[in-house]
């Protein structure tokens, strides 16, 4: 019987640990891919890669009096805070853009370019973030590296190297690119809201993510656990096991691809021969046939990239959700420094899964509608998860074995999320220093002579403090935000 997965670089390198029995377990709904045959491939990914080969790029600097510098371009510059876009490029990785606001309160210094040099990063700075050119379909970035995949056979796969994770997948080329830089785009979030700590002295801080092409792959190599969700975190051994029907969605971009190709090169030839036209009224009326179906095959382009993002969306949502969980134990709060509360924890997941909008920008804690419709019926009937309960919850209360399991399970999930949201993003405690002193204060602080912890803080009192107010005044509050927010 296959107990984990293998997945080796071509050069050699040792496969990761065995995947344990023990494994976080998360219910989520089982996804099936289905595209349309007039599906094409979105450009959004190859016009970042063309645009991160342009050699070293002018941006504008944003100092914080914290010491930390972002590189990027202002966007606006109000009174009280400046909005500022972020870019961040590495040879051979995704590129990543995101905006950010900024009060002026920890702002050191801003230093900006002026005419020409602004108006090429900006032109830049858009190649980047734009829905990508129909004219070359090549992916040049990321760089993929050749792989083996070793499952109940040797099959050729792709490795992408990033700081925080491995990507390894037996998938289409297509679609390990884009997982690649959907990857690199939201763990960009997870260091800018969370910063990292001084890394852990363990060889395994590099996150192993596994992207199955096939749902029966995946399947084969849990057989016998009861898991319910297609991607999972097996923090023993630093793994992200996900899956999704990719194969038959690969075969349908490869196909759609070559016809693309085959009718823009159709295009070409008849623009050169419209060309040899006599100057008038025919030769201007055949343009404009041409221009209009240029324009169609543009437009039918970013049709097919909405149906490829609802398509995926399951898939990328599972595993920036197991990601976060991976990223937090091992670069913010590893287990050496404590726990952190697995209503946090997974409240924070949720948030962060869904932390990429159109066009690969991020905007951590845009609200899922879904997720609040559900939130506002509970609310609705008074049926979120008591708090009293939520802030004393175990890991039993998010793991989901048995069907009858689910409703508690899901009361809980969107409580957790509800009360995160409200707390970290409302209230803005997210990354805050009282934040780190509440999650000091549930471990018992620790004593840095003697190596010993303090005797931790009631849950409820921790929370009290907080939030700046008593629970049941909290939970009131909690059910009205939920009640008020919009998506």
């Amino acid at each position: 019987m296959m107990q984990s997965v293998r997945m080796m670089a071509s050069g050699g390198r040792k496969p990761p640990a065995e995947m344990n029995q023990g494994a976080k377990r998360r219910r989520s709904p089982r996804v099936a891919f289905r595209l349309a045959l007039a599906l094409t491939l979105g450009l959004s990914t190859w016009t970042l890669a063309q645009s991160n080969g342009n050699g070293e790029w002018k941006t504008e600097h944003l100092t914080l009096k914290n010491g930390r510098t972002y590189a990027g371009l202002m966007l606006k510059e109000p009174a009280e805070e400046i909005v500022f876009q972020v870019v961040k490029r590495k040879p051979g990785r995704a590129p990543v853009v995101f905006s950010a606001r900024f009060p002026r309160s920890e702002i050191k210094r801003l230093d900006k370019l002026t005419g020409k040099e602004r108006e090429e990063l900006i032109g830049r700075i858009n190649g980047l973030t734009a829905a990508g050119s129909l004219e070359d379909p090549r992916l040049k970035y990321p760089e993929l590296k050749p792989a083996v995949f070793v499952g109940s056979e040797r099959k050729d796969g792709l490795r992408y190297e990033s700081d925080h994770f491995e990507l390894f997948s037996n998938a289409g080329e297509d679609v390990v690119r884009r997982a690649a830089a959907r990857l690199e785009q939201v763990y960009a979030a997870y260091t800018f809201h969370l910063p990292p700590v001084n890394r852990p002295a363990k060889p395994n801080t590099t996150t192993r993510i596994y992207l199955f092409q096939s749902l029966p792959e995946y399947q084969a190599v849990l057989k016998g656990r009861n898991i319910f969700n297609p991607a999972f975190y097996d923090s023993a051994a630093n793994e992200i096991i996900c899956a999704a029907e990719l194969k038959p969605l690969a075969k349908q971009l490869d196909e759609v691809r070559r016809h693309q190709a085959d009718q823009l090169e159709r295009l070409k030839k008849q623009e050169a021969e419209v060309g040899r036209l006599p100057k008038g009224e025919v030769q201007d009326r055949a343009r404009q046939q041409l221009q209009d179906a240029r324009r169609e095959l543009a437009a039918a382009g970013s049709r097919n990239e909405e149906l490829f993002r609802v398509a995926t969306r399951q898939l990328f949502h599972s595993l920036y959700h197991e990601a976060f969980h991976a990223y937090l134990a091992n670069f913010v709060f590893p287990p050496d420094k404590g726990e952190v509360p697995r209503w946090l924890n997974e409240g924070l997941a949720q948030i962060f899964e869904t932390a990429i909008t159109d066009g690969n920008e991020l905007n951590v804690g845009q609200v899922d509608p879904a997720r609040l419709e559900l939130a506002k019926a509970l609310a609705n009937k008074g049926a979120l998860a008591p708090l009293a309960e939520l802030l004393k919850s175990s890991s039993a209360q998010f793991v989901v074995a048995h069907g009858q399991d689910r409703q508690a399970a899901d009361r809980y999930y969107l409580t957790a999320w509800a009360l995160t949201h409200y707390l970290m993003i409302e209230r803005k405690l997210l990354g805050s220093d009282n934040l780190d002193e509440f999650l000091a204060a549930l471990n018992g602080k620790l004593d840095p002579v003697k190596g010993t912890r303090e005797r931790p803080a009631d849950p409820l009192e921790a929370m009290s403090k907080l939030a700046g107010t008593p629970i049941p005044q909290l939970e009131k509050d909690l059910s009205d935000y939920v009640l008020k927010l919009q998506p």
